[in-house]
Order: C-alpha cells, then structure tokens, then sequence
C-alpha cells in the first residue's frame, strides 16, 4: 500500500490528545452546604488526589482513538496498485525485429514488450477489444479484433522474435485501416461507440520507420518504450571474393561495427567447412568500425563461417556465413572509345575474359557476353539486352528528356548493403559534373546525390541493370583505392544474374526464391537448425519459395540429385546499431514521448470513511444505550 498524501500522517498527533483527556480527572462544582459533615470524606479524597487519574480501559475511548486513526488515513489517501483499465479498440503493435533480441532488458527487450502487452491486455474493460500486430518482416495480425482476453493473451504468448527489419510502414498502415474502418471490427453502432476511445500502442525500443507519413493523419498514437541501454558488436558485412594476384586463393572481407560507448577487444575466427582456418584478435574502438580482410586457400566449393568471441547484448550478429563457390570464367564486353583506367581495374578481375569493342553489338548476340560495361556509349536500335554497367550512357527510353547537367554534385548517402558497394567507401569520391534526371519507376537509387542520384540499379526483363550518372574520367574515382573494388563487385553481381540469382547470400528474413533443375520438382529444404521439410514449387510460376528465414544459418536445397547451399545472415546494421529511444519522431517537427504502462492507482479513502461512519454509529449507539 502506498499514500499518495502522506504529509496528513502529522494529524496522528490528536491521538494522544484523546488519551490526555481521559486522564484528566472530572472538575468539581463548588456548591453551598448547610454541614460538611458529611463531605468530610469526599474533601479529604480531592485534596490528596492529583489533576490526573489512572488510564482505565474504556471502550470509547478505544473507539474515539479508533475514528481519529482511520480519519488521519483517509486524509493520506492510501491506494494499491491495479490494472490500469483499457477503453474502446486497442491496436497493439509489438516489435520482432531482430533488434529486440538484446538481452539489456531480463531477458531480452522482447519479452519485455510481451510483458507490457499483456498488460494492456489485462486491462480491458467489458466492452473494449484489441487487436494484435506483430511487427517482424512482414506485418502479421496474429489476433484479430476481439473483446476475448483469453484469445489475445494466447496468441501473445505464441508470438515470437525474428532477427530482420521490422516492417514498422505496413504495420502501422494496417493498423490505420482498422481504425479509420470501422466495419473492420464491429457493427456500426457498436463501432461508433468504440472508435472515439481508440488506441495504437507501439511497444517498440524505437528502430521503427515509416512514421512521418502519419505526421498528419491526427492518429490515436501511444509510443511504450523499451531498452535501455546498447551493448553490441556486430558483422555488418562480409564477403569472399578470388584474390586478383593469387589463383587458388580467397580473400575475405568482413566488417564490424561497435556499438557500444567503450572499446571492445574480442577474437575474430574463420572456418571453412567448420575446420578452423585462422584466428585474430581485434580492438574496436567505442561507436566505431572495423574492416579485416582474411585471405585463404580454396581447392573445392565451401561454407566460410566467421565468428566473434565476444558476449554482448545481441548474440545474432556474432556469426556469418559465406557460401565461396571457385570462379568460373567471365565473359565480358568493354563497350567504350578509349578509357585505360576501366580497362586495366577489369583485367585485374581473376577469371575475365575481356573484349574490347567501340558500339554494341547487334541484338542477337546475348549468350555471347555474361555482361557488358558500356562506358560512354549509348545503343542505337536494337542492341543485345543482357545484364549491363551503364557509365555516363544509357538507352533512349530510359530518359526520354535529356536530362540536365549537376556541377559537383555532393553524395549525400550511399546503400551499405549493396553488392556492388561492400568494402566500397565513398567519401573521398569528388565528381565534376552528374546528369539530373528523373529516375525510371523500375529504378532504385544506390548512391544519391543532393538533388539527384548518381547510381542507380533495377532490373529489366529478367536482366540487371546499373546506371552511373557521371563520366569517371571527370571524377577522382579512378585513381582510389574503391574503384578496381567497385568493378570487381559489379561484374560478380552482373554475372551471377539471371533467374537463380543471389543464391549464396540473403539476410533474415526475406524470402528465398529459385527455380528449381530438373522444372516442376520439389525442393527438400534442411533448416540451421537440423530440421528438414519437402516444398512444392508453385504450380503458377515454378519456383520453389521459403519465407521462414528468422533463423540465421546455411539452409540447404536438395532437387533430385542438385544440391544448393543459401547463406542466411542476420546482418542487419539498422537493427544491430539500435539504441533504444525515449521518442519517435513524425515527421521534421513532432515527436511522441514514450510513456511506461503504469499500473492504475486503486484509492481506498472511500472505505476508510465508510468505515469511520459506521464505527461513529456504533459508538454514538453505545454511549447512549449506557446513559438511558
């Protein structure tokens, strides 16, 4: 029990008032007497008698002590803590994502946020109802609406964390759609009664995005904190490639990142088919990253697996895994007038077969080249469509206006998890003049500019595509250290096009897709964790799809006699770097404070005086009844 005025405590001092009065003796009258003979006894007993008498016990005087107690503890207010209630339709959006896995909350944030969930949940008046949205890689509502608390605390106790993004835009677009539709969830009366008191809790450690759309839509929006600290170091990047000096050799990167407020010293191991290669100890300092590369020799295909000895709040990100796989020959076109630069970064590439031609070929010729770099040097007509590096060229229908130039454009970002950007750092890259154009809508920007980007990347007719916006002889690019790493990474990623592409790697949670040889087979996948299942490719497009990739590891594809190894990483550097945040921000201006699920504060005052009334009653009923 708790006072929420304890400063009345000091009118106890009344009691004490009450027990003096009782001691004190009963004053005498003075009245006139013919005699004094018979008081003479009476005058001797108040003569040697004291003003205070002996406490007897008095049953008044127990309840007038009693009433004064009882009167004192209603003026403190005392309360106990209980549920708080929950009115009207509640949206509760609870955050998977691998960020939550950190173990700064006991025992990890989010068990935490299920704690606080199920406190909402118990907390529901009659009449209102909730419903429940797990926030992982893909919005999932595993309760719908509904006023039964059995129900919403069972399917919370079914919800489990994944170790990818969370799909925080579509989570909160369909929580949107079920409070501004009513017929979602109820009838119309009672969803015009229920609506008003409506509410989106966000129980998150605040890595969510897509909020500054909402700055705006005048939502029922509830931010409930969780974390309180970041403890990690991450791989946040890893990759093998062939050494360009050594056949044989593999040269693998990876890439660390401390988020932490203090240095971390740890252990970086690599094993090749779980047989130890080498070991390195590494000092990262506070907020910082760290880049080592590993160079190995390779007889045979493999699994490369790097591993940090190092415990911190976020287990996950100390693992990944590479599938190396030795380099087959690469057939590529140089389309270009004359650039030594690019000619020499793409005969350094191990295992390129380099052909040099000043216009495209006519179309027709595509299985001849695994991809072409075309430098400066638009298509006229029909031109041979496979997966291409643009520099400073591209088609006619790409940009139908042509496009205006930008004088030193100024990187403003640049994405991290490109293949064609790993190990590749922009920062020192000065560039002259940029096109400005308006990015085609099958485009992604992969490097951006103030006003424009400056590479993109899609896809076009099954075949890859990357644009540079700017000619690299008018850059200092190719006298740095990232171009020939830059070149290396776009012909792997150009090469490895096609239908089955991006097998080796992905990351948590997205979906593993391929068509499967011998067409129309079924896929027997074996999970990390041991466990194996038959998949059936989808009788419309023929591909084998598998979405439960919450678990990081090697998952292994068996078609017939065909084998394909996916490596599955949780290498996220927006989840891995989270600190928990005490807001989130709308849009440039507003922000929502994070505010605790508070338990409600039951006032008892109310009993206390019923209390006092009656024990009054009873004592004005005594006092009476003994004087009658």
């Amino acid at each position: 029990m708790n006072l929420l005025a304890p400063s009345a405590l000091i009118f106890l001092l009344t009691l004490p008032v009450i027990i003096v009065f009782y001691l004190l003796k009963r004053r005498r009258v003075e009245k006139v007497v013919s005699s004094t003979l018979l008081w003479e006894r009476f005058l001797a007993e108040s003569q040697a008698n004291a003003p205070f008498q002996k406490l007897r016990k008095h049953l008044l005087m127990f309840l007038q002590l009693l009433l004064a107690f009882l009167m004192v503890m209603a003026l403190t207010r005392p309360y106990f803590q209980g549920q708080q209630k929950t009115r009207g339709l509640n949206i509760i959006l609870v955050d998977a994502s691998g960020s939550m896995m950190s173990r700064d909350e006991s025992p990890t944030r989010f068990e935490k946020a299920r704690g606080m969930a199920r406190q909402i949940i118990e907390g529901m008046t009659d009449g209102a109802s909730a419903t429940l949205i797990r926030m992982g890689p893909r919005a999932e509502v595993v309760q719908s609406s509904t006023s039964r608390k059995s129900l919403l605390l069972d399917a919370l106790d079914r919800m489990k964390p994944s170790t990818g993004p969370a799909a925080s835009t579509e989570a909160l677009q369909l929580a949107e759609s079920l409070v501004r539709n009513p017929s979602a969830f109820a009838d119309a009366e009672t969803a015009q009664s229920i609506i008003p008191e409506s509410q989106i809790h966000i129980i998150s450690d605040g890595g969510i995005e897509g909020l500054d759309e909402l700055a705006t839509r005048n939502l029922p929006l509830s931010y409930h904190p969780v974390g309180n600290r970041v403890s990690n170091v991450a791989i946040t990047s890893v990759d093998a490639r062939p050494s360009p000096e050594a056949p044989g050799r593999q040269i693998i990167f990876v890439q660390l990142e401390n988020a932490s407020d203090s240095p971390v010293t740890t252990v970086m191991t690599l094993y090749f088919n779980d047989a130890e290669v080498t070991n390195r100890p590494v000092e990262i300092e506070a907020n910082s990253e760290f880049r080592a590369v590993f160079e190995a020799e390779q007889r045979d295909d493999g699994i490369y697996r790097v591993t940090l000895n190092h415990e911190d709040d976020l287990p996950a990100d100390n693992t990944a895994w590479i599938i190396s796989r030795l380099p087959g020959p690469v057939r590529v076109l140089l389309v270009s007038t004359g650039n030594a630069f690019l000619e020499k970064a793409l005969s350094s590439i191990q295992n390129v077969t380099l052909s040099r031609q000043s216009t495209f070929p006519p179309s027709g010729t595509e299985d001849e080249y695994d991809a072409i770099i075309s430098d400066g040097v638009a298509p006229d007509g029909d031109y041979p469509v496979t997966d291409t590096l643009w520099i400073n060229a591209a088609p006619q229908t790409w940009f139908p206006e042509s496009p205006t130039e930008l004088e030193a454009p100024v990187i403003t970002s640049a994405d991290p998890d490109h293949p064609a950007l790993r190990f590749v750092s922009l920062d020192q890259l000065l560039v002259a003049r940029a096109s400005n154009i308006t990015m085609p809508p099958w485009a992604s920007p992969v490097v951006q500019s103030t006003s424009t980007p400056l590479i993109i990347e899609g896809e076009l007719d099954g075949h890859r595509q990357l644009w540079i916006g700017f000619d690299i002889l008018e850059s200092n690019w190719p006298r740095l250290v990232s171009f020939p790493i830059f070149m290396a990474n776009v012909v792997s990623w150009l090469s490895e096009g096609g239908e089955n592409s991006d097998l080796t790697s992905q990351v948590t949670g997205s979906t593993l897709q391929f068509r499967p040889e011998p067409a129309a087979a079924a896929a027997k996948v074996t999970f990390p964790d041991g466990n194996s299942e038959v998949i059936e490719p989808d009788p419309s497009t023929g591909q084998i799809y598998l979405s439960r990739t919450d678990t990081p590891g090697v998952y292994s594809f068996e078609v017939e006699t065909n084998r394909i190894d996916i490596a599955v990483n949780a290498i996220h550097r927006s989840e891995s770097l989270v600190r928990p945040a005490a807001s989130i921000r709308l849009g440039e201006v507003m922000s929502i404070q994070g505010s605790d699920i508070q338990e409600a504060q039951k006032e008892i005052w109310p009993w206390i005086l019923l209390g006092v009334l009656m024990i009054a009653s009873f004592e004005w009923w005594y006092f009476h009844r003994r004087t009658a």
